[in-house]
């Protein structure tokens, strides 16, 4: 059995001192009762509010693939909603390769600039994950997927939470923000390498779509943006394929 867990509002929900530890973390349950907890990926991202390590599903590889809530409301860190920039795994759908010989799935995250091991999400944003860890964005630039299917025509859909009001605005790039945002939930059509519109500055320094944030009104753009299928009131949460 494979479950997802971590430690939502760790640090109080709001701005604060001291560290915020990456908790999230996959795990197999095995034994009789399913009371012996064996980590498979450790150091996954979670929110100082209540986005964390959501659903998951197996592909047809037998790879895992995984949803991780952002830490922002549209991009930019902001107290109201935990006061934790993006960092390198958070806002997207990941893949873990569980099938490869010795996988590894213990992630650190190391400085860009100085190399050094930083494992404080107060500095996701300047931080990379090091070699060698066998988990990755598969998507990018959801808010707070909480689940996805893998459909019998091997497509992947995924149920994304939109903005609120009161927990921050939208970034226009990588270091401009617009209003304060606010969107409905969506339904997205998920490929990989895709961005579908909640900003990652951290990303953003590799990829510069991934700075500026799109609602659900616009047209998608090709090589850019992924527009959902359609918007839902919030908030939406499982997902499941109608046989």
């Amino acid at each position: 059995m494979y479950v997802a867990h971590n430690l939502l509002f760790a640090n109080g929900g709001s701005c604060f001192t001291g560290i915020s530890p990456y908790s999230g973390q996959v795990s197999i349950l095995t034994g009789p009762d399913f009371n012996v907890v064996e980590p498979l990926i450790t150091g996954l991202p979670v929110s100082n509010h209540d986005h964390g390590i959501n659903g998951m599903v197996f592909d047809d590889n037998g790879d895992l693939l995984i949803c991780v809530g952002g830490n922002s409301n549209a991009g930019v860190e902001d107290c109201d909603i935990g006061g934790l920039p993006e960092s390198p795994l958070s806002a997207a759908i990941l893949k873990a390769e569980v099938t490869k010989t010795n996988f590894n799935g213990q992630i650190v995250y190391v400085e860009t600039a100085s190399g050094n091991v930083n494992m404080d999400q107060a500095y996701g944003g300047i931080v990379d994950v090091t070699s060698g860890v066998d988990v990755a964005v598969f998507a990018s630039g959801m808010r707070n997927v909480f689940d996805l299917v893998l459909t019998t025509a091997n497509r992947i859909y995924a149920a994304d939470n939109g903005p609120n009001t009161g927990f921050g605005p939208g970034s226009l790039s990588a270091t401009t923000q617009g209003a304060e945002a606010d969107d409905d939930d969506t339904l997205d059509f998920i490929e990989e390498g895709n961005y579908y519109g909640h900003p990652n500055r951290n990303r953003g320094r590799y990829d510069n779509r991934q700075n500026v944030y799109y609602d659900s009104t616009g047209p998608s753009i090709p090589g850019v943006f992924s527009q959902g299928l359609g918007t839902f009131d919030p908030s939406v949460n499982g997902i499941d394929e109608y046989r």
